[in-house]
């Protein structure tokens, strides 16, 4: 089961209200998971597809010729080239329509812009939000109107599985991973860094805090500082969008709890140093900062 996630403001560090559009201390707009206003220009009413497939065979290609990673790119701008071609290709379900057991979906090939759209069939159900690893055949180009009286045009495909991924795997795939396992005590307090994850634009920082003392104990992951190189690297404000676990900032007593701290690039080949302040709900025991040297 998935913890519910707290939002933190990434201009004042205040906690925001679930759908909060601004924040209520500073009044500064925050980021949602996704752009709605950029998805009503581009959803398509693609009943109509689910229609015209309905009386169709839907018999794949006798040659399974599939279209290479490079060419992905022009599938978007002459889906009609591609035709019968296969493909694996990946992304995030943003509208999904049903008839008789078949699901016309639309989906975000580039994910983190919210661009590059295309159109799965399939028999299998997915949500909206959803990250989804494709393999299917081209079927052409699928032209529509969207809801607001525009016309959108995309590739679509007939799949032949359709998977469940997630935006880590889809957006941000690891090109290297260290184990750290490192733990740092003090007043009965541990905090383990257990692995660093390296990504292109992203740093995953897995971190477990465990409070076996007899006060709530506040670690203040939101203002993680790592320092490479003499520079200092910031948090990225990407990880509610990602769906990732995140610390929590309160530890009850004789409680504990994982999540990831998410900061910017960082050179996977240099070594850093991670700090972490903390305080104790006791007010006569005074708590350092912990501190780790990342190798």
């Amino acid at each position: 089961m998935k913890k519910s996630k707290k939002r933190i403001c990434k201009h004042c560090n205040a906690e925001l209200p679930e759908g909060a559009k601004v924040c209520p201390e500073c009044g500064k707009k925050v980021s949602h998971k996704l752009l709605w206003g950029i998805i009503i220009a581009v959803v398509v009413v693609i009943a109509a597809v689910l229609i015209l497939v309905s009386g169709d065979s839907n018999e794949p290609p006798k040659e399974k010729e599939y279209v290479k990673e490079s060419q992905i790119g022009s599938v978007f701008t002459n889906p009609d080239q591609y035709t019968d071609k296969y493909i694996k290709i990946k992304g995030q379900v943003f509208n999904v329509e049903e008839d008789n057991g078949t699901y016309a979906l639309q989906v975000w090939y580039d994910v983190k812009n919210y661009d590059k759209n295309f159109i799965v069939l399939t028999d299998k159900k997915f949500e909206n939000e959803d990250y989804i690893s494709v393999d299917g055949w081209i079927t052409g180009e699928f032209t529509g109107e969207n809801i607001v009286g525009g016309e959108v045009s995309c590739p679509q495909i007939q799949a032949v599985s359709v998977e469940e991924s997630s935006y880590k795997d889809i957006a941000a795939p690891t090109v290297k991973e260290i184990i750290v396992n490192k733990t740092s005590e003090q007043h009965g307090v541990k905090v383990t860094v257990e692995k660093v994850e390296f990504a292109e634009e992203e740093t995953r920082v897995y971190v477990k805090a465990e409070n076996n003392s007899s006060d709530t104990v506040n670690i203040y992951a939101f203002d993680a500082e790592a320092i490479q190189d003499g520079k200092q690297i910031g948090l990225s404000d990407e990880a509610y969008a990602a769906g990732y676990d995140e610390l929590e900032d309160t530890i009850s007593a004789g409680s504990s709890d994982t999540g990831i701290i998410l900061f910017k690039k960082m050179d996977p080949d240099q070594s850093f140093k991670l700090q972490l302040g903390a305080y104790s709900d006791n007010y006569n025991i005074i708590m350092n900062d912990f501190t780790f040297d990342i190798q």
